[in-house]
């Protein structure tokens, strides 16, 4: 399937990229290939082919939550670089 120059402009347009006379040739090219690629694609019979959502069985992995080895307030604080009262101060950072 041929793409023309006008195509392009309006796909670069609608994707808000400003592209030199190179990459719009370039771009041409690449469109041609995947609309051939595709064009392959669907000559293939699919008709008898079930509809599937993913190729693998996934199933959520769950386990309970459970409260392990963790330090007290006072050991934390004691660790942390710098403290406030009962807080880590950590960097101000936005």
């Amino acid at each position: 399937m041929k793409v023309d120059q006008k195509q392009i402009e309006h796909i670069a347009d609608l994707a808000n990229l400003e592209l030199s006379e190179d990459e719009k040739v370039a771009l041409k090219s690449d469109f041609e290939r995947v609309l051939v690629y595709i064009e392959k694609i669907n000559e293939l019979d699919v008709d008898n082919v079930p509809e599937t959502l993913q190729i693998i069985s996934l199933s959520n992995v769950e386990r309970e939550d459970k409260i392990g080895n963790s330090l007290d307030r006072e050991e934390m604080l004691e660790l942390a670089p710098e403290s406030n009262e009962s807080q880590v101060k950590v960097p101000k950072f936005l």
